[in-house]
C-alpha cells in the first residue's frame, strides 16, 4: 500500500463533513486543515520532520508550479491578484495519461468537504482558476488499483479507534454489500480502475447495523 493510497483514503473519509475555519479534524476541517490531515495521514515528511500544520499560503510557499502529468498528493492553490493563496485543494486520483483526475477539498461553509473532477466545467479546480503545484522532493508514489482486505481492515480498525471507538466486524465483503444496499458505497469512477470505499460511510453503516437500524 503506497502513501498515495493512504492520502486518498484519508481525504475520502472526510467527504460530506462541515467546513469550519481553523479546524483540522477529526469531524470538521478548513481547506488547509484537510490538506494537512491527508499529508500527515500518509506519513509525509517535510525536511525530515512531520508535515506541519500551516495556512494555504504557507503551503504554497513550500511548493512550485507544476503541469501534467499530475500526481496524487499535489496541491491546487487559488490565489488573489497579489499571488497570496487563500484556498487549497488536493489531488487524490489521476487518470492514466496524467492530464485529469479528481480533487477533494474543504471548499467552504456552503459546501463542506467535496470531491470534483479536475476538468469539471463548473466546479472543477481548473475551471475555477486553481493552479496545480508540487512539493519538491516529495513523491507519494503510484496509486495502486486495489487495497487488499487486510490493509483495509487495519485502516478501518485504526480509524474507528481514533474516531468512534467502535469494534467493527472484519468482513469487508459484508460491509461492502451492506453499504451498496443502502446507497453508501462509493463506486468506481469512470476512467480509473481504483475503487474508492469511503471509510466514514462504511463506519456509519456498521454502527447502524450494530444498533439494529439496518
Amino acid at each position: 500500500m503506497s502513501q498515495a493510497d493512504v492520502f486518498k483514503a484519508t481525504l475520502e473519509a472526510q467527504l460530506g463533513e462541515p467546513y469550519v475555519l481553523g479546524d483540522e479534524g477529526p469531524a470538521t476541517h478548513d481547506c488547509s486543515g484537510l490538506h494537512y490531515e491527508g499529508q500527515r495521514g500518509a506519513g509525509v515528511l517535510w525536511r525530515g520532520r512531520p508535515w506541519p500544520r500551516e495556512t494555504a499560503n504557507d503551503y504554497k510557499n513550500k511548493a512550485v508550479p507544476a503541469g501534467p502529468p499530475y500526481r496524487v498528493g499535489w496541491p491546487v492553490f487559488f490565489m488573489g491578484t497579489s499571488g497570496h493563496a487563500y484556498h487549497v485543494a488536493s489531488i487524490t486520483e489521476v487518470d492514466p495519461d496524467g492530464r485529469d483526475g479528481w480533487t477533494i477539498e474543504a471548499r467552504g461553509r456552503r459546501w463542506g468537504v467535496v470531491r470534483y473532477r479536475m476538468s469539471d466545467p463548473r466546479n472543477g479546480v481548473l475551471a475555477r482558476g486553481g493552479k496545480v503545484y508540487r512539493y519538491p522532493g516529495i513523491d507519494l508514489g503510484e496509486l495502486e488499483d486495489e487495497m487488499d482486505q487486510v490493509t483495509f481492515d487495519k485502516m478501518a480498525d485504526d480509524w474507528a479507534k481514533r474516531n468512534i471507538l467502535a469494534v467493527w466486524p472484519p468482513d469487508l465483503k459484508e460491509a461492502s454489500e451492506g453499504c451498496a444496499e443502502i446507497g453508501l458505497l462509493e463506486t468506481k469512477h469512470k476512467g480509473t480502475a481504483a475503487v474508492s470505499v469511503n471509510l466514514f460511510r462504511v463506519a456509519l453503516w456498521r454502527l447502524a447495523k450494530k444498533a439494529g437500524l439496518t
